[in-house]
């Protein structure tokens, strides 16, 4: 972040059509809020069954609050809300047979989980 980035194009109405899409999960689209209520982070996961994998987008943070894991830590969240996706990881978070790596968020999702038991 060089703090020179143009605002983002992502808009109430877009949020509301993207609702509207067949494969969104509203438990899989999570927002943090600060102490006063503003959402501080925000990120959404498209999880696909048959593929067993997951897309985050959007992913945000309010620039007051840049810089300080929000963003990983609700993606991090997100994956937690879909187990199935969790199942499909081995231990070092490479989803199994694809390759595809999100060690640093499963360690924290794991961690979190942990504490949830």
């Amino acid at each position: 972040m060089t703090g020179n980035e143009p605002p983002s194009s992502f808009d109430l109405d877009r949020y509301r059509a993207l609702k509207t899409v067949t494969t969104y999960r509203p438990e899989l689209d999570l927002v943090v809020l600060t102490p006063d209520g503003s959402p501080a982070a925000s990120a959404l996961g498209w999880y696909d069954d048959h593929s067993r994998s997951m897309l985050f987008e959007p992913v945000g943070t309010s620039p007051t609050h840049a810089r300080r894991g929000l963003a990983q830590a609700v993606c991090a969240a997100v994956m937690t809300a879909a187990p199935s996706f969790l199942n499909a990881l081995d231990d070092d978070g490479a989803l199994i047979g694809r390759g595809f790596h999100y060690p640093s968020i499963l360690a924290e999702t794991r961690a979190s989980m942990a504490k949830q038991r």
